[in-house]
């Protein structure tokens, strides 16, 4: 993890054309940058993928032809989020599937994504663990219902920029209460485990 008293995290999510990271091909990737506890609206990545064939996971995240015939090639795509990400620490929820498709995705292309992770989720029930949530009606850890558990409205939900977005209000919040209940990120950290054997 970035020892910087400031590290730069990329808050990140995929759409994709399925659920396994070895044989399924991203849709879209959006991101943005949290630093310092906020949002930085000025470092944020967004990219669609030409790419992909028209299939029920297409059709629910409500990408047109139109759209896709304008986009990138997932080589152009995965390079630009490479060079974005740069050393930051990746965050998002259940980050371990998007980590390991973009990974996948990186290999093909001669390259890696060794940036450690941080999963919303782990951080949610690391808090829930330790009393945080005390006396807070907790409906589960799924990203809705942090979502409505912290009063962060669900704009653009299931697009990869929207959700990351929320992603990155809900990770400023956890990552506040963490702090004050002495839980340490860096505790929380996930690696790929295929990249790490790769390396």
């Amino acid at each position: 993890m970035d020892s910087k008293a400031d590290p730069r995290y990329v808050v990140f999510d995929c759409e994709t054309t399925g659920l396994d990271p070895a044989k399924d091909g991203i849709l879209t990737i959006g991101a943005v940058a949290v630093r310092g506890g906020e949002i930085c609206l000025d470092d944020e990545f967004d990219a669609i993928l030409s790419d992909w064939r028209m299939t029920s996971a297409v059709l629910v995240h409500g990408i047109t032809q139109a759209e896709a015939a304008r986009g990138e090639t997932e080589g152009q795509a995965v390079n630009k989020f490479l060079d974005y990400v740069g050393d930051a620490v990746l965050v998002g929820h259940h980050v371990g599937f998007d980590q390991k498709i973009v990974a996948h995705a990186a290999r093909r292309l001669g390259r890696d994504l060794p940036n450690p992770a941080l999963d919303t989720m782990r951080i949610a029930l690391a808090l829930e663990e330790c009393g945080a949530f005390e006396g807070r009606e907790i409906r589960g850890f799924d990203l809705d219902s942090l979502g409505a558990l912290f009063d962060v409205e669900p704009h653009d939900r299931h697009t990869a920029s929207g959700d990351a977005f929320i992603t990155a209000q809900i990770f400023i919040r956890l990552e506040r209460m963490a702090r004050k209940t002495g839980i340490t990120l860096a505790n929380l950290i996930e690696r790929d485990d295929e990249e790490r054997e790769a390396r």
